[in-house]
C-alpha cells in the first residue's frame, strides 16, 4: 500500500510524509515530528469536501421536503382573486430595502479584511518554514529499516547477514538443548526495535529459517532503549559477582 502511494502522489503529499523540525535551541531544544503542510493542506481540503457534499445531499432532502409541502397546499391559502395572502415579509420590504446597500458595503469591507488577514498569516507561515531547519522524511521510512533485513540493498557486503539471519546463525551455534528455549525469549531492544511492526516482521523472516518444530517468540520491552541497562543492573544485584565476572588480569 505504502509504495503504491509513493507512486501516486509526490514527496509532501503521501500519506506517510513526515518532517522531523530540528531545535533551533532559542525557543526549542527539542526536536519534533509533524505532517508536512502541504499534506496537511491536503488532508483539510479532503475533509472540507467531504463536508460540502454532505451538506448538498441535506440541501438536496430538505428541497424534495419542500416540493412535498407545496403540493400539499390547500387552495384556502389563496384569495380569491387569484393573488396570495399578503406576508409579514411583504410588510417589510420597503424597510428592509433601504439598508441593502450599507449592508452589502460593510460585507464587501469585511470580506477585504479577511483576505487581507489570510494572506498575511500564509506568509508569515512560508516565512517561519523557510527559517525552520526540517528533515523531510517520505519513502525512507520503510526503505532504510529494509536494510536491516536486506544489507546489500544499501551496498553493503553480499556476505552480511540481515537481523534474522544472524538470530539465526547464533541460536544455532549454541547447544542442541538450548535452542528450543532461545527462539522462544528474542527480546527487541535498543531504539531501533521501536520501529513499527518490526516484531511482525521479524518472526516471519525467521520462520523461513528455523525449523517448524521449534515456536518463535518476539519480545517487545516496555522500555527498550534503557531495558540493556536495567538489566544488567538487575542481574549485577542479584548475582555473585564472582560467579561469571572475570578481573583485568584474567581479561589481559
Amino acid at each position: 500500500g505504502d509504495m503504491r502511494s509513493a507512486g501516486k502522489w509526490p514527496v509532501g503529499l503521501r500519506p506517510f510524509d513526515l518532517e522531523y523540525l530540528l531545535p533551533d535551541y532559542q525557543s526549542t531544544f527539542r526536536g519534533s515530528v509533524r505532517k508536512p503542510p502541504s499534506l496537511e493542506r491536503r488532508l483539510r481540503q479532503e475533509i472540507d469536501q467531504g463536508m460540502i457534499n454532505e451538506e448538498e445531499d441535506d440541501d438536496d432532502d430538505d428541497q424534495d421536503d419542500e416540493d412535498v409541502r407545496e403540493e400539499d397546499m390547500n387552495e384556502e391559502d389563496i384569495e380569491d382573486d387569484g393573488n396570495p395572502l399578503p406576508t409579514e415579509n411583504d410588510d417589510k420590504h420597503g424597510e428592509d430595502s433601504d439598508g441593502e446597500g450599507e449592508e452589502d458595503e460593510d460585507e464587501d469591507a469585511l470580506r477585504a479584511r479577511l483576505l487581507k488577514e489570510r494572506a498575511e498569516e500564509e506568509r508569515r507561515k512560508k516565512q517561519l518554514e523557510q527559517e525552520q531547519q526540517v528533515l523531510r522524511i517520505s519513502v525512507e521510512r520503510f526503505v532504510i529499516p529494509e536494510a536491516l533485513f536486506h544489507p546489500t540493498d544499501v551496498g553493503l557486503p553480499m556476505e552480511w547477514a540481515g537481523l534474522a539471519q544472524t538470530i539465526h546463525q547464533s541460536i544455532e551455534a549454541c547447544d542442541k538443548h538450548l535452542q528450543a528455549a532461545l527462539y522462544r525469549s528474542i527480546h527487541l531492544v535498543g531504539g531501533l526495535s521501536q520501529l513499527q511492526n518490526l516484531a511482525q516482521r521479524l518472526e516471519r523472516e525467521l520462520r523461513c529459517l528455523v525449523p517448524c518444530e521449534y515456536q518463535i517468540k518476539i519480545i517487545e520491552t516496555p522500555d527498550p532503549v534503557q531495558h540493556g541497562w536495567n538489566s544488567l543492573q538487575s542481574m549485577v544485584e542479584k548475582a555473585e559477582l564472582g560467579e561469571w565476572g572475570i578481573s583485568r588480569e584474567e581479561w589481559e
